[in-house]
């Protein structure tokens, strides 16, 4: 499942031409003290400037999104390709299904892919992601997680979030829990979020408990 980069455009490009109804293209920018995945900072504790675009219609959704990384290696930056189908009923009950790759340009052999699909009802969500080839090590590793979002009313929201990896003994990985919280608040057009996540990891500075403050806008 190591789909290439050019995999991800034509499919990408194809679903921009699909005639649905409802078809929407918006842009977006961030600006995050500390880019975060699954409870591991991905640029060494430093800033991050991330933004991308989305399409979405009625059914289908696909979109690209970057951002700069700092692994200690020739990876500097981070690009993301994903394309699913969600429908959401006036029940209150969703359901999500698609693909997602991760791609960088400096070190190609990391590149991989991960499926996924999830559901949710009203304010709780969950989802379950798979890839074959974790960050290309050869092994295969899955991604649990379930989310609850409130709104607290005066424009503020409120996330909690919580995630288990797993690996197998291929790809060399240590399983691990990630868990977080998010309040958030939309000014003028700019989202403001203060957040706090941490993992169960023993020894790993970069998955120890810390503060995310982030400046988001969407274009």
């Amino acid at each position: 499942m190591k789909l290439n980069r050019g995999s991800w455009l034509s499919a990408f490009m194809l679903l921009l031409a699909f005639p649905v109804a409802a078809n929407e293209l918006t842009g977006n920018v961030a600006l995050t003290s500390d880019y975060v995945f699954r409870g591991i900072s991905q640029t060494n504790e430093d800033p991050a400037i991330q933004g991308g675009f989305d399409f979405e219609s009625s059914v289908f959704y696909a979109g690209v999104w970057g951002s700069n990384v700092e692994f200690g290696t020739a990876a500097h930056v981070e690009l993301r390709g994903f394309l699913g189908a969600r429908l959401e009923y006036d029940s209150g009950i969703s359901w999500d299904v698609g693909a997602v790759g991760y791609f960088y340009p400096s070190e190609g052999d990391s590149d991989y892919s991960e499926i996924y699909v999830g559901g949710g009802y009203k304010f709780f969500s969950a989802k379950y992601s798979y890839a074959d080839d974790v960050v290309g090590s050869g092994g295969a590793g899955d991604y649990l997680e379930a989310a609850v979002d409130f709104d607290l009313g005066s424009g503020f929201e409120l996330v909690l979030h919580g995630g288990r990896s797993t690996f197998d003994d291929e790809a060399g990985l240590e399983d691990y829990t990630d868990y977080g919280v998010v309040v958030a608040k939309e000014i003028r057009g700019f989202k403001l979020s203060v957040g706090y996540t941490d993992t169960d990891l023993d020894d790993e500075p970069l998955a120890e408990g810390r503060a995310i403050f982030t400046v988001s806008r969407k274009l």
